[in-house]
């Protein structure tokens, strides 16, 4: 799916989807890092590591659905919403979507509870998938994702046996975050700009692809949605907020690190960590609203 050239591969007896990255674009890194921080605020996310195919550069993410007859599919948020709305979903529509809003995959998701996890282990007041979805928002917000369209979300089913628990797909794709489609001019210019205000233009440019309601005229901001789903659930805002204030910025600043100097320039790994020390504020600046 989707419009990058991709392929999938057998490593360690294991399928991995490999994704090319496109030239002059920041996805592999932007990509790898993302899981790493989800990983730190205990977020369930695809396995990704970075990779080569015939020189080209890229990444390999995990299969994480049991494909053997008898396992497991992944449903995409648009078959869901497919189903949620008696079949007059914009189904294969990726963008401008409005009725991929919070209200519609808050219902869907809030109907299961939270009874598999990927792994991951959540506790406190988080029990359904709506729950753990919030926290796929606040690392949208987080990482500064404008690619949460309703194909970047799904509920793993499971084929057999029957009485199997439906589960939330671990977050993934995350390539479209972290300033990885800017170049190095205007990353430099964005961080010797005096204040917040260059950051706060990028920031605010950012789109989620998630709608306040099936009116809206545009999408909001990866802040305002997770902000939005959380209104009237201070619990879980606090929880993962919590989750936010436990991880500092050193832990970042050494994600990023880790990244080899010929995959991500000097000037994107300082914006990266300029982008995620800002949106880290925001992020705590709005559980003072509570």
């Amino acid at each position: 799916m989707g419009t990058k050239k991709k392929f999938w591969a057998m490593r360690d007896d294991q399928r991995w989807l490999f994704k090319y990255n496109r030239q002059n674009h920041g996805e592999d890194w932007s990509e790898k890092i993302a899981v790493e921080i989800a990983r730190q605020l205990a977020i369930a996310s695809a396995t990704v590591e970075l990779a080569k195919c015939a020189e080209r550069s890229g990444v390999i993410s995990r299969n994480f659905v049991n494909s053997a007859p008898g396992g497991s599919r992944l449903v995409h948020g648009n078959e869901l919403l497919n189903d949620y709305y008696s079949g007059s979903y914009p189904i294969n529509e990726s963008y401008r979507v409005s009725q991929h809003c919070i209200p519609a995959v808050r219902i869907i998701l809030g109907r299961h509870s939270l009874s598999g996890n990927m792994g991951i282990q959540v506790t406190g007041p988080v029990q359904t998938l709506w729950h753990q979805f919030v926290g796929y928002l606040m690392l949208d917000a987080l990482i500064g994702n404008s690619d949460r369209h309703h194909e970047n979300w799904g509920l793993i089913s499971q084929s057999a046996p029957t009485n199997s628990p439906t589960v939330l797909a671990p977050s993934f794709d995350h390539a479209s975050s972290l300033g990885r489609e800017l170049d190095d001019i205007a990353r430099c210019d964005m961080l010797q700009a005096k204040g917040n205000r260059s950051m706060a233009l990028y920031a605010d440019r950012c789109r989620s692809k998630l709608y306040l309601d099936s009116n809206a005229p545009k999408p909001l901001t990866p802040l305002e949605a997770f902000v939005n789903s959380t209104a009237d659930i201070p619990d879980i805002r606090a929880f993962w907020l919590n989750q936010l204030v436990a991880v500092k910025d050193e832990v970042y600043a050494n994600i990023i690190n880790q990244i080899p100097d010929s995959r991500m320039s000097g000037d994107a790994r300082r914006f990266a960590a300029a982008l995620l020390v800002y949106n880290r504020c925001r992020l705590l600046e709005c559980g003072q609203t509570l």
